[in-house]
């Protein structure tokens, strides 16, 4: 049986993705614990789905289409907020965000990165829409419109991180072992994909045509690497990487 191997060049090409990257948010926007209004917001009593529906994710409250940085793309109750953040007590109400491709939201996820080690500095969402009833502090039933990503959240549970991957896998799984390039082509492709599910990774949900019926991309590597930034939402610098690895072990 005869074994073909193609080697693709993979230059990064930065117009290859102009306008089609894809850049996440996600974090906890509401819990049940007082907050710095002497609020408490009760979140069996939520609907989120006019936000989930028509929202956005503005900056801080600010109105105007020059703050508004996104959309969401998903939202639920979880009952058990702890599994999202230590220290979180009862229910959290969870979101991921997609920033646009614009001025005010790439500004976003710039200043996420910067500061996204700065735990003095940590931004957190605060939730935006109608009270119905309440019984004292307690919000009882409320609406969700909008949600604000905030550096001052009235609710110190809630908070924001960069999302790097959107594929069940950890952003982890692209990050592949140095290939040494004096080895033969079956030993790098056995070192590289060692504990990868290649499978779960390189293909899955596609609306743009990348892959053909056989799984075979239509341009190669270059479709490969649109594939995982634009449908996927994984990170560009670790799907270059991650398609050069397979590059060079003869995947393509």
């Amino acid at each position: 049986m005869n074994s073909w191997r193609f080697f693709v060049p993979c230059e990064r090409d930065e117009e290859l993705v102009k306008g089609e990257r894809k850049r996440f948010l996600k974090g906890v926007a509401a819990t049940e614990r007082l907050d710095k209004h002497e609020e408490e917001m009760v979140l069996s009593g939520m609907d989120f789905g006019p936000y989930l529906d028509s929202g956005h994710l503005n900056w801080d409250h600010m109105k105007g289409p020059q703050y508004i940085l996104g959309k969401p793309v998903e939202a639920k109750i979880v009952s058990d907020g702890s599994a999202l953040r230590k220290g979180i007590s009862g229910p959290a109400f969870w979101h991921l965000c997609e920033l646009y491709d614009t001025e005010p939201g790439r500004a976003a996820w710039d200043l996420m990165k910067a500061e996204k080690d700065d735990p003095n500095r940590n931004h957190g969402f605060s939730v935006e829409g109608a009270i119905h009833q309440t019984k004292g502090v307690k919000l009882l039933k409320t609406r969700v419109d909008d949600v604000a990503l905030t550096p001052k959240p009235a609710n110190v549970d809630t908070f924001a991180e960069l999302v790097k991957s959107l594929s069940t896998q950890s952003a982890s799984a692209l990050q592949l072992q140095q290939i040494d390039d004096n080895q033969d082509p079956g030993e790098r492709a056995k070192q590289a994909l060692t504990g990868v599910p290649l499978d779960e990774i390189l293909w899955g949900k596609c609306d743009n045509g990348c892959y053909d019926k056989h799984g075979r991309f239509v341009k190669g590597a270059r479709s490969a690497y649109l594939h995982l930034v634009k449908c996927h939402g994984h990170d560009e610098d670790e799907a270059y990487k991650f398609v050069k690895n397979l590059a060079k072990c003869g995947i393509f």
